[in-house]
């Protein structure tokens, strides 16, 4: 109602206007009690609550895409636009293992306008594929800077494809009011230098090295996955800097019971199940995995490998026929996935030493949203590593520590009390920390500061001593930092009734 949506002391002139203006279409008159006498002061808009903040997300991929990273972002994005956000996505209308699968260009979401980049059907998987959609990719994203009005209030841009960082200093250049964010999932050329592709001070890793740290210096916001990661992202000095970790895909309100079908499925009668589910790649070893389990060869202690990735074969190939107790799963869908992950005693998560900081395993999130303790197989500077050793969540499993990793497992299997408290403090850990509802409100609250300009400078990571500037901690892990309520827009309230009446000359009905 136009009369409802003034503000208290607009001049009678304004009053009036507005009357003659329902009249002439049609609109039923405002009632006089709801502008006058309202006892809830939020009933009365502001600039600040009629303003609905916009934000365009650039990220290569979103749902229906069951990369683990595009539902990731797919997530965050419902979840802004369930905070009162305007959110405008633009991920490419290509499938990433299915490069010749196509995606609507333009749909709405679950809320979030979907507009996608049309791209050429490159593979991810080759090296000049990927470098390609990069280009094409970064190539896009920087002309939405040159669209013409309105304008988002903030831009978030992931870390798929490589160096699309870079998009950000495009947009300061051409739109420096528009508040910048980065959610870095991964790192380059950080990441090519730990598979071998580069070498540390060639040319090569030297431009790429300005080239992403020009993007990355462009970022109001700076969010890593882990304290790890911190460290290797050089953030501009004014920077906010925040690690918010990504949520499981699969959460439950208490610890998943195993399913009797598929715990035989997948580990026959063994005493200790041990899953990896997910991609094997680049940065992941099996070696230390394998070490383990041969040490637990006829002792019931079964290990399996769900996974795909480009360095399935590898993993395969380096099975012997002597390694009974270790066996291959096909994937499972997302439908399935609860009974998978809840079928397994521990899960397994690994990363390459050198792989450090670069990327961080959502796997760790998945298996503690499961109420299952961790095996993780990498270096004790990881993040992963140092969260099972603050909340004690299982082992940590190097070259050094195989047969105290092997004893350790074969008690917790003539155990089983002992392993369903383990269970129960995953679970509770993942519920305090890395829930998705905690996370999403961090991430609003976060936006929320950056595109109103509070909270701007230099912050630095918690375990440092340092405050993150959202709110309290929530008894976070190193570098976690979570917020303990949901943002709430500022409503202004109303004058007082008698004001209201002294200005307008009117006296009350």
């Amino acid at each position: 109602m136009v009369l409802a949506t003034l503000p208290p002391d607009a001049p009678l002139r304004h009053r009036a206007t507005a009357a003659r203006f329902c009249a002439l279409t049609n609109s039923p008159p405002p009632v006089k009690a709801r502008v006058r006498e309202s006892a809830d002061p939020t009933r009365w808009p502001t600039r600040a609550t009629q303003r609905v903040p916009r934000i365009l997300v650039l990220y290569h991929f979103l749902p229906p895409d069951d990369v683990v990273s595009a539902q990731i972002f797919g997530d965050l994005c419902e979840g802004l636009a369930a905070r009162g956000w305007t959110v405008t996505a633009r991920p490419c209308n290509r499938s990433c293992f299915e490069p010749h699968a196509r995606h609507r260009l333009c749909e709405t979401w679950r809320g979030v306008t979907i507009r996608r980049v049309w791209r050429p059907p490159l593979s991810q998987s080759s090296a000049i594929g990927r470098i390609l959609n990069a280009l094409w990719m970064t190539g896009a994203w920087s002309l939405e800077a040159l669209r013409p009005e309105p304008m988002p209030d903030a831009v978030l841009v992931g870390t798929d494809p490589i160096l699309s960082v870079f998009t950000l200093r495009v947009w300061k250049f051409f739109r420096p009011s528009v508040k910048r964010a980065l959610w870095a999932f991964d790192l380059y050329p950080q990441a090519a230098v730990a598979d071998g592709l580069l070498r540390t001070g060639s040319l090569a890793e030297r431009v790429l090295s300005r080239i992403a740290s020009a993007g990355v210096g462009a970022a109001h916001l700076v969010v890593d996955l882990g304290p790890c990661m911190r460290t290797l992202l050089d953030a501009a000095p004014n920077a906010r800097r925040e690690t918010l970790p990504p949520w499981a895909l699969v959460e439950s309100s208490a610890p998943l019971e195993a399913d009797p079908v598929e715990r035989r499925t997948l580990f026959g009668n063994a005493r200790l199940g041990v899953l990896y589910s997910g991609t094997f790649g680049h940065a992941h070893s099996s070696a230390e995995l394998l070490a383990v389990a041969r040490r637990l060869r006829s002792t019931g202690i079964h290990f399996v490998f769900a996974v795909r990735g480009n360095r399935e074969g590898d993993l395969r190939a380096a099975v012997t026929p002597e390694d009974e107790n270790v066996s291959f799963a096909p994937f499972v869908s997302e439908r399935d996935l609860p009974r998978r992950l809840g079928a397994a005693d521990f899960h397994a998560v690994s990363l390459r030493p050198e792989w450090t900081g670069t990327v961080v395993p959502s796997k760790f999130q998945a298996a503690l949203a499961a109420g299952r303790p961790l095996l993780f197989a990498g270096s004790p500077q990881a993040a992963p590593a140092r969260w099972i050793a603050q909340y004690d969540l299982g082992f940590v499993l190097t070259a050094e520590s195989i047969d105290a990793v092997a004893a350790g497992l074969l008690g917790f299997a003539e155990d089983p009390l002992s392993l369903a408290a383990l269970r129960a403090r995953c679970h509770e850990t993942y519920k305090a920390q890395f829930s998705r509802e905690k996370t999403l409100s961090a991430w609003g609250a976060l936006l929320h500061d950056t595109a109103l300009d509070r909270g701007q400078g230099p912050h630095s990571c918690p375990e440092q001593g340092g405050s993150t500037g959202v709110s309290r901690l929530d008894s976070a892990p190193s570098g976690v930092a979570r917020v303990s309520s949901e943002w709430k827009p500022p409503v202004t309230p109303p004058p007082a009734v008698e004001d209201r009446e002294k200005e307008s000359g009117r006296p009350r009905v």
